[in-house]
């Protein structure tokens, strides 16, 4: 009998297809923390995602909107040994994160600009960020390496990709 390097599994997947609301956010992060636990995924990692989906969410909401109509938000997440990839598209107003500057993190808090900060979160918790506009869609993908299940995993350069 001969063995061969072992099977991989295929992805765990997650996919929530939302109009943007406080309500369904709260019920994408309830999906995203049940995926955490049911994948076994590190306490650390899942609080860091958890957060970023949290932020990236929240700006469709607030600033997405065209008139009256509700942006629709598609969230999918595939999880493998070495990687978590969250890919989102929403069909809200055109915003390129990878356009927002840097918050001055060292200015008193009292004048610090308001905005930003989510942003700059989610840039530095994921190790890359892509950002393209297409057919009207504000398409995102993040890429959070898994180190064996460990999320104090080596800190990599993190990767911004511009826009296209």
């Amino acid at each position: 009998m001969t063995t061969g390097p072992p099977r991989r599994r295929p992805p765990a997947r997650l996919h929530v297809d939302i109009v943007a609301s406080q309500a369904a956010l709260n019920q994408l992060l309830d999906q995203f923390d049940r995926f955490c636990r049911s994948q076994r995924m590190p306490v650390g990692l899942c609080r860091e995602v958890h957060l970023a989906l949290d932020e990236i969410v929240s700006n469709v909401i607030t600033h997405g909107a065209r008139g009256p109509r509700r942006p629709r938000i598609e969230v999918t997440l595939a999880l493998d040994a070495r990687a978590l990839t969250i890919t989102m598209a929403d069909d809200g107003l055109a915003f390129n994160p990878m356009t927002v500057a840097t918050p001055n993190l060292l200015a008193p808090i009292t004048e610090r600009p308001i905005g930003g900060l989510g942003v700059h979160l989610m840039r530095n918790m994921m190790d890359r960020v892509e950002y393209t506009r297409r057919q009207d869609r504000n398409e995102l993908r993040l890429t959070r390496l898994v180190a064996n299940g460990d999320p104090k995993r080596p800190k990599k350069p993190r990767r911004a990709t511009p826009s296209r």
